[in-house]
C-alpha cells in the first residue's frame, strides 16, 4: 500500500471508476505518476480495453487523474509510447471529506426525523391522557 491506494479506497465511486483508479494508484510512484498502458488497466480490472479508456476519460474529467505526457516504452525503439498519469491526491482527499460530510449531513437528517417523530409519539401520548383524564369524574 502507498498514500495513494490508501487514498483511493475512500473515494466514493462507481466499481469500475474505482478500480481503475486504484490500479493508477498502486502502480504510482512517490510523486503519484503512473504508466500501465490500457491493455494493462483493463487485464487488472477485468474490464474492455475500451471500457479502461473511458474510465480513466471520466477519472480525468472528475480531477482524480491528468494526463502528464508520454513515455517511450523501453525496447519499442521508436515505436512505442506510454501514457504518463498523475494521480491527484488532493482531489481524493477532497472526495473523501466530501463524502464524510454528505454522510454527516445524512445523519443528522436522519437524526432530525427520529427525534420529530419521537415528539410527534409523545405529543399523541400526551394528547390521548389528556383525553383520558376528561372523562373521568372527580
Amino acid at each position: 500500500m502507498n498514500k495513494y491506494t490508501d487514498a483511493a479506497f475512500e473515494v466514493n465511486l462507481p466499481c469500475t471508476k474505482k478500480a481503475v483508479l486504484w490500479i493508477l494508484c498502486h502502480r504510482a510512484d512517490k510523486d503519484g505518476v503512473s504508466w500501465p498502458s490500457y491493455g494493462s488497466i483493463a487485464k487488472y480490472a477485468g474490464i474492455h480495453r475500451t471500457t479502461a479508456m473511458s474510465a480513466v476519460k471520466s477519472l480525468m474529467k472528475d480531477g482524480f487523474v491528468f494526463k502528464a505526457g508520454t513515455k517511450l516504452r523501453p525496447g519499442s525503439g521508436n515505436d512505442g509510447y506510454l501514457n504518463l498519469f498523475r494521480v491527484s491526491r488532493k482531489a481524493m482527499v477532497a472526495a473523501k471529506i466530501k463524502n464524510r460530510k454528505d454522510d454527516l449531513k445524512e445523519f443528522q437528517e436522519a437524526a432530525a426525523k427520529a427525534v420529530e417523530a419521537e415528539s410527534a409519539k409523545e405529543g399523541s401520548e400526551t394528547e390521548e391522557i389528556d383525553f383520558v383524564l376528561d372523562d373521568v369524574e372527580l
